[in-house]
């Protein structure tokens, strides 16, 4: 077949292919319409989906890695990267990349230009091809992938047609074992899993990049490294519950804080991993000028929102708050309209099976965000369902005000900020220097909290959580009730 065929196929069909490469993982997927005959290849009268699935399957089993396409892939990644020069997003990640461990392979630069994937090869004698099917030899093994497809027709012709097409791609497993692998553990035999990305002696804990064409924005990252008594799946829970109680906007929160002062234009959060078994929590944030120009007064308000939220007093209002938010997770995974998305979701769930298994449970793989359900010892129910489970949601409360205040701190937090000049912000900044990748200007800063920083009392006493979803008095379905469904659906 020629190289581009697959590509060819799907998009004749009417179908769809991408592909995302994190630091540790890549995953490729596409959707073509089942119900339609190939004509693309006249000596076939299959669907489109059986010859999508065959040519997909040959990438992974007979790959040609041609000079001529090699070279046009590495023009691919160059301009992608010229993109990335100018996406704030972009930027800001290469910049955490320049306050971690340069030990850790995140430290490294993260995708490719014609110099780092050609120029400099050539000049080290470094056959690239040989490189690729090195590379591909070791990695693009069964025993490292994962596999998802969906379709209308039965399980059945789906097992047979994957089978026929992947069983021979090589894998590192013995012949002889009995048992399937655990695909958990895929992600942990990785040589540097014990290397922390960060530092705790770092001398530097922001970056500084000037940008005359990007609107002023600041990314607020806290690694995860103590998680106290919370289990793995707890912390899976916890980012979740925080991302929803830090992202809601309305009155007396963390947003409408920053918002009152015209500090900000908007607020995201995140919980992104940007390597194995290192988690964080991120907030980025959308400056005014105001707010570029009060930026210690700006972290001053984020840490004391946090502060507020690990008040003892507080640990019964946490518990409802995450009460709720369980339901609604469950009710959203329960009633979601799957079909819109369905690469989408192939991708995800590709994504889940390539990760901790276990921790998720096999029975809620489909579930794109882990809430606390039958695998979780002592649940028993929402918060007023009964005296245990409300005891229950307390010490789940506990658990992740503990969470917080090991995490959400100032000797733990790392910062990345555009902007059009950063002197006078109140940092201490070192000198400028330009990037070699990127080709920004940019300096390093060192952030210590000031404690003499005052915020209006106008500001601190209307912060609160999130008032209660109004919505909800309209629905009488427990989440034991919605759960056992889900349930018994898992398991037929």
């Amino acid at each position: 077949k020629p190289a581009y065929y697959f590509h060819s196929l799907v998009s004749r069909s009417g179908g769809a292919y991408n592909a995302q490469t994190d630091g540790e993982r890549t995953c490729y997927y596409f959707e073509v319409p089942t119900n339609t005959k190939n004509s693309f290849d006249g000596s076939k009268s299959s669907s489109y989906f059986e010859d999508a699935v065959e040519a997909f399957a040959s990438y992974f089993k007979e790959p040609l890695f041609n000079t001529a396409n090699t070279e046009k892939e590495i023009s691919a990644v160059n301009n992608e990267h010229n993109k990335n020069c100018s996406r704030p997003n972009r930027i800001m990640l290469h910049c955490l990349r320049k306050l971690s461990n340069e030990n850790h392979p995140f430290h490294r630069f993260g995708t490719g230009t014609v110099s780092t994937l050609s120029d400099i090869p050539k000049l080290n004698k470094i056959n690239v091809k040989k490189k690729l099917f090195e590379y591909f030899n070791k990695y693009y093994t069964a025993d490292c992938m994962s596999l998802v497809v969906r379709g209308p027709q039965s399980l059945n012709y789906l097992q047979k047609l994957i089978i026929r097409n992947f069983s021979a791609i090589p894998t590192n497993l013995k012949k002889d074992s009995k048992s399937s692998p655990d695909l958990s553990m895929i992600r942990k035999n990785i040589s540097y899993a014990d290397i922390p990305v960060f530092k705790n002696s770092n001398p530097h804990n922001i970056v500084f990049v000037i940008s005359e064409s990007i609107q002023p924005v600041i990314r607020i990252h806290f690694p995860i490294h103590d998680t106290g008594n919370s289990t793995v799946r707890d912390i899976m829970v916890f980012k979740n519950v925080w991302c929803n109680l830090i992202g809601d906007e309305s009155e007396g929160t963390l947003f409408d804080a920053l918002k009152q002062q015209n500090l900000i234009t908007e607020l995201i959060t995140g919980t992104p991993d940007y390597a194995y078994g290192n988690g964080f929590l991120q907030i980025e944030l959308g400056l005014t000028m105001q707010g570029l120009n009060n930026l210690p007064k700006l972290v001053e308000t984020v840490l004391q929102y946090h502060e507020m939220l690990v008040q003892s007093k507080l640990t019964s209002k946490i518990s409802k708050y995450m009460s709720q938010s369980n339901f609604i997770h469950m009710y959203n995974f329960a009633y979601e309209d799957v079909s819109a998305r369905a690469m989408a979701e192939c991708r995800d769930i590709a994504k889940a099976l390539n990760s901790d298994i276990k921790t998720i449970g096999v029975n809620w793989i489909l579930n794109s965000n882990v809430f606390f359900n039958f695998d979780d010892a002592g649940f028993s129910g929402d918060i007023q369902e009964s005296p245990e489970s409300k005891k229950w949601w307390g010490s789940k409360a506990t658990l992740f005000q503990e969470f917080l205040s090991n995490t959400v701190k100032s000797d733990n937090m790392l910062m990345t900020c555009v902007c059009k000049n950063y002197t006078n912000l109140g940092f201490a900044v070192g000198e400028t220097t330009e990037d070699e990748y990127f080709k920004f200007n940019f300096c390093y800063g060192s952030y210590t909290r000031d404690k003499s920083i005052i915020l209006d009392e106008s500001v601190v006493s209307k912060m609160s959580l999130p008032k209660p979803n109004i919505f909800l008095s309209d629905f009488k379905s427990s989440q034991l009730s919605l759960l056992s469904q889900l349930d018994t659906v898992g398991k037929k």
